[in-house]
């Protein structure tokens, strides 16, 4: 991906842990099997090391899309509430 840089890793490595999210794109999923997925890149910085975590997440989604521009890159902990993901 265009400008992502860093390991790929599942969301659950930093679940809990504080990461500092860059950037973010939403994109439709070539791996879901519902046509009409989306999926979310995260470009993030956790213990000094740039990686990008990908997540199905509705949730995150829709929170990080709300969040002005000029608020990035910000400081959150990805928690997960009943299976529901959320930033704190």
């Amino acid at each position: 991906s265009a400008n992502y840089v860093g390991d790929r890793i599942k969301l659950g490595k930093v679940l809990g842990k504080e990461i500092l999210i860059h950037k973010y794109k939403i994109e439709l999923s070539k791996y879901t099997k519902k046509v009409g997925d989306l999926y979310m890149c995260l470009q993030i910085t956790h213990n000094d090391e740039l990686m990008i975590a990908n997540t199905i997440a509705k949730g995150l989604m829709k929170i990080i899309q709300e969040i002005p521009e000029d608020e990035f890159p910000f400081l959150t902990k990805i928690v997960s509430n009943n299976d529901v993901y959320m930033f704190t």
